[in-house]
Parts: C-alpha cells; sequence; structure tokens
C-alpha cells in the first residue's frame, strides 16, 4: 500500500508490527483500528486536504460542529489561557495556527480511529501552518473512567518502539467534563485543569515538547514541575465556585 500523501509506502511488516504492539496491551478492537487505519485509502486522502480551525472529521459543518468548535475556543480563551494553565497555548490560539476537528465518535474505537486520522495529518502538516490539534469529541458516549483507560492504552501505545504509524511523533493531552485525579477531595479545584466543556484529545507534536523540556533544563528550569505548581497554585486561588460557573458559562454559550 503506498500513501499518496505522506510519500511512504506501508508494507504488512509495517501492520503487522503495530497490531503486535497493540496486541501486548490486551485492547482488540483497537488492533482492528490500526489494521483499518492501515489500508484505508481515505486516511490518505484526508492527510492531502488538512486546513487550520475547520471541522475535520465531520464532512459538513453542521450547528453541532460550529457549537463543539465555538465552545473549545472559548474554553481556551476563558480557562486556558488566562489562567495560564499551559505558558504555551497562547501564542498558537491567537496566531490561528490550531486545528478544530469534531468527531463524531461515540466509543472508544472510533475515537481512536479519528486520532490516528488526525497525527498523520498533522505530522504531514508544517510546523509554521499547522502547531496543534485539537480534536473534539461531543458524541462520546464513554464515561470518565472509560475515557482514563483510553487515554492510558492510547499513551502506552504510542510510546511503543513498536507502534509504526505515528512514529513517536505525536503526545496526546485528554481532557474531559468529569475529569477527576485520585485521591483528591470531589470539589478540588486541581480537578479543573483536565476538564473541557467536552472530551477533547489535544495532539502535540513531541518534537515542540521535546524542545521546551529541553530549552527549560538549559535554563535550570523542569517545566513540568514548574508548570503543575503554578496550576495548582492558580487554580487554588480561582476556587472551585468561581470554576464552575465558568463551565456552567461554557455549557450554554
Amino acid at each position: 500500500f503506498v500513501c499518496p500523501a505522506m510519500g511512504e509506502q506501508i508494507t504488512w511488516n509495517t501492520i503487522r508490527l503495530a497490531l503486535t504492539a497493540v496486541e501486548s496491551l490486551e485492547m482488540h478492537w483497537l488492533r482492528r483500528v490500526l489494521l483499518c487505519q492501515c489500508v484505508r485509502q481515505s486516511v490518505c486522502q484526508s492527510v492531502c486536504q488538512w486546513s487550520v480551525g475547520v471541522s475535520g472529521i465531520t464532512s459538513d459543518a453542521s450547528a453541532e460542529s460550529e457549537f463543539a468548535i465555538n465552545q473549545t475556543k472559548m474554553w481556551i480563551e476563558k480557562a486556558v489561557i488566562r489562567l495560564n494553565l499551559c505558558p504555551f497555548a497562547s501564542k498558537p490560539f491567537l496566531s490561528d495556527l490550531i486545528r478544530y476537528s469534531v468527531s463524531d465518535a461515540t466509543d472508544e474505537q472510533g475515537l481512536v480511529e479519528d486520532f490516528f486520522n488526525e497525527g498523520l495529518l498533522l505530522c504531514d502538516a508544517p510546523e509554521e501552518y499547522l502547531a496543534t490539534t485539537m480534536l473534539i469529541a461531543p458524541a462520546y458516549k464513554g464515561g470518565i473512567e472509560t475515557f482514563y483507560e483510553l487515554y492510558c492504552g492510547l499513551t502506552e501505545l504510542l510510546e511503543s518502539e513498536d507502534e509504526n504509524i505515528l512514529k513517536n511523533q505525536v503526545q496526546p493531552a485528554f481532557f474531559h467534563p468529569d475529569w477527576r485525579f485520585e485521591g483528591m477531595p470531589p470539589d478540588a479545584p486541581l480537578h479543573f485543569e483536565k476538564r473541557a466543556p467536552s472530551p477533547v484529545i489535544n495532539l502535540l507534536r513531541r518534537s515542540s515538547l521535546d524542545r521546551v523540556v529541553e530549552e527549560g533544563l538549559n535554563r535550570g528550569v523542569v517545566i513540568n514541575k514548574q508548570i503543575a505548581d503554578h496550576n495548582k497554585h492558580r487554580l487554588n486561588e480561582e476556587g472551585t465556585i468561581v470554576l464552575q460557573a465558568l463551565f456552567e458559562e461554557l455549557r450554554q454559550s
């Protein structure tokens, strides 16, 4: 199989390695998704048609998709950027370098398939035109426990040396309306660090993350710890009541 967008040949050996990696996780539906991902011609075609700031998985710009995109943009602006939960979010947001892709997936299988579609597209696009992708899943019916299991399984798969589709170029960040950190009180403000109005997977370029970490180390700073410490302080300062009111506003917007 030849992927015209990537200019690479996808062989059965590539498929076999990918399936072996997933089988080790004992998530057999992931094996089926990856097999389809390797051979579906539509995947290759979609990579050629990337664009910034529009819905990607759904074919028509429905009212529901537009609502999900606008809601996500408001969340980034009013929560992520305003509270500085991610110090690197402002630049791509203001420069319109974020792709917002609305998935119609209702379960883990469809969401993973859409993730790999978007991952291939992100890897193929020049970074100066497309910095990151927000894969929004308003139709996803799984609860937070299932979503967290998906996070663990997909992260483990992507970090496996045998995963030969995205080739360790993409790192996902997961957000869910009901996200809760284990061992913390239910009303702890820190839960909002990983909450979004709809289930969202943020596809990040691993090269960008590595670059940020290296620059921090050169300054004697552990970036991940610095961000975690800031977020805990800022969210506690904001308070649960204010954060709940903000998310209620986002849901109704």
